[in-house]
């Protein structure tokens, strides 16, 4: 897998109001003479009930998914200070005061959607910005604010090398954190106030799970900056040798109709604009280098509290991204197809054995999605194999398989295809194991 963070943002730009997922259908599965039996209940993905990991979109493999509200609740915190100028998340000392700002000649070039005088096309801008990024490394940090919401201030830091990509998403006064990882073949999320860890090795639900919400959490500020009127005030070079062109706004961008339900505009359902600020530095490629947007607002309730958006983003990024510390001496079993596909061949990896009574949980997406339980009767050790088949099609589908010994198919089996993950919960506290395949229809092994 090849994650790249601009990849995700533009097809959930492009593709998620009108996707579609497959429905999670339970179906009678029936002890067999085989050594495992498909049991009628999926094992709980791991945070589901507010035990393990936090749920993440899509962690049962559906398409429909919530737009995560950064630092929802009641009450008032201190939101989180906006990060200094000058680290690594593309800021290189306080920023140069309007009246200082030279003139927007001095740009080599303006960023498309840009003219001399104002924004015209935010969507040019945006478009400009994914296409740069799209094959370098960066970065990005975005600060969500709302003085009316506990955890009044949710912060998304990214660090991307276009192989590789960590996320840490936390809220300020709420003891909460949540970390993922997608490499090129492994991925993980973590919850770091439960210590719980959900581990995927190929194209498993905890890759679409991560890359889903880091790609919602970075169209947040999108919605805030396209809803505003930017003016150009002027151009700095950084002490870098960068030259940007400064952008201010102080009104609402009437006529805009950037945004939407995964880009959200500056003011919400029942929420009155009472005054707005911004700042925005960009590149001559469009890369918004800072923005920072602030409004008053006026509630349904009648109060009136500040919220906003403040995003950075680096130069281009020369280190790689590492493997977190939580994924050290994490287990790659392997998942593969036999008998024109219709038999899954799970090896068991590292140093734990899977217990008798362990549930292994079978999703797969071949058109529809079913997920179901094969209850192991006797335990699996590192290295031993677990086969797995099914019977029937859609919503009449068994899955059942066996333990060690290649099981003999009858004739009303089935082939698998699409997308399938086997998720494993582990002995190890907190931890679920996944691991996935994509099948081709005509797969022959």
């Amino acid at each position: 897998m090849d994650f790249r963070l601009t990849t995700v943002v533009v097809a959930l730009l492009v593709v998620l109001a009108g996707c579609g997922g497959g429905t999670t259908t339970q179906t009678d599965g029936a002890a067999t003479e085989t050594t495992v039996v498909a049991d009628q209940t999926p094992t709980p993905t791991p945070g589901a009930d507010g035990g393990d990991t936090t749920p993440t979109p899509g962690s049962d493999d559906s398409d429909t998914t919530p737009t995560p509200t950064p630092g929802a609740g009641d009450g008032d915190t201190t939101p989180t200070p906006t990060p200094e100028p000058g680290s690594e998340s593309g800021e290189t000392g306080t920023p140069t005061p309007v009246e200082n700002l030279q003139s927007v000649s001095a740009m080599s070039s303006l960023p498309d959607g840009v003219s001399s005088e104002k924004v015209t096309n935010v969507s040019r801008l945006f478009s400009a910005q994914d296409e740069r990024l799209g094959d370098v490394g960066f970065t990005q940090t975005i600060l969500i604010r709302n003085e009316s919401q506990s955890g009044s201030a949710t912060e998304l830091r990214i660090a991307n090398d276009t192989a590789a990509t960590t996320a840490v998403i936390s809220s300020a006064g709420v003891d909460w954190t949540q970390e993922y990882y997608l490499g090129s073949e492994v991925t993980g999320a973590y919850n770091g106030s439960t210590g719980s860890v959900q581990y995927g090795v190929g194209p498993t639900n905890v890759e679409r799970s991560a890359g889903f919400v880091i790609g919602i959490f970075s169209l947040i500020p999108r919605g805030y900056i396209g809803a505003l009127e930017w003016e150009t005030a002027g151009t700095y070079t950084t002490d870098d040798g960068e030259r940007r062109l400064v952008l201010t706004a102080d009104s609402r961008n009437e006529s805009s109709s950037y945004g939407g339900f995964f880009a959200p505009s500056i003011t919400s359902d029942g929420e009155t604009l009472q005054s707005v600020t911004g700042r925005m530095e960009v590149t001559s490629e469009g890369v918004i280098r800072s923005a920072t947007v602030t409004a008053t607002v006026q509630g349904a309730g009648g109060s009136t509290y500040a919220k906003g958006t403040d995003l950075t983003i680096s130069s281009p990024r020369e280190q790689p991204v590492e493997e977190p510390s939580w994924l050290a001496d994490k287990p790659t079993p392997s998942l593969s197809t036999s008998s024109d596909a219709r038999l899954l061949v799970y090896e068991h990896a590292g140093d734990q054995p899977l217990s008798a009574g362990t549930n292994l949980t079978v999703t797969t997406r071949d058109p529809v999605g079913i997920t179901q339980n094969v209850t192991l009767d006797q335990s699996v050790a590192p290295g031993e194999t677990v086969y797995v088949y099914k019977t029937g099609e859609g919503t009449q589908t068994t899955i059942r398989g066996a333990v060690g010994q290649q099981p003999s198919l009858s004739s009303n089996a089935t082939a698998f295809s699409g997308r399938v993950v086997v998720s494993v919960p582990l002995e190890q506290a907190q931890t679920e194991l996944q691991v996935g395949i994509e099948i081709e229809e005509d797969e022959e092994n």
